[in-house]
């Protein structure tokens, strides 16, 4: 095991629960982690966020999903010739699928991609 993850396991195990919330590590528990633990924590945040990220399931990040929805956009519009308004409608349609597939509800999948759309540049 990692030292990333074995911190993870550790503030686990003190029945405290981590998330990701773009570059922050968010924190939800009962009681205070130690101080020695938050140290660490915060000494080590980077890494254990990219523990986290790596142990989520692609569908799981929001981050992920947009550089899939990018991805597929990329490729209808450079290698299939689509204007950028179709690459991004194609790519819309198949996100929903992929998501679909993995099992997200479609409530789920219409947040991801409003989501991705209001934070399109």
């Amino acid at each position: 095991m990692n030292a990333a993850r074995a911190l993870i396991e550790t503030v686990r195990s003190h029945g405290v629960r981590l998330a990701i919330d773009g570059e922050q590590l968010k924190l939800a528990g009962s009681r205070p982690l130690p101080d020695d633990i938050m140290a660490r924590l915060r000494a080590d945040k980077a890494v254990v966020i990219l523990e986290l990220r790596a142990s989520l399931p692609w569908w799981r990040d929001p981050e992920a999903i947009r550089i899939r929805f990018d991805e597929i956009a990329a490729s209808a519009e450079y290698d299939n010739g689509a204007d950028r308004d179709a690459a991004e409608r194609i790519a819309r349609e198949c996100l929903a699928h992929e998501l679909r597939t993995a099992g997200l509800s479609e409530h789920g999948i219409r947040s991801a991609i409003e989501a991705i759309m209001a934070s399109a540049p």
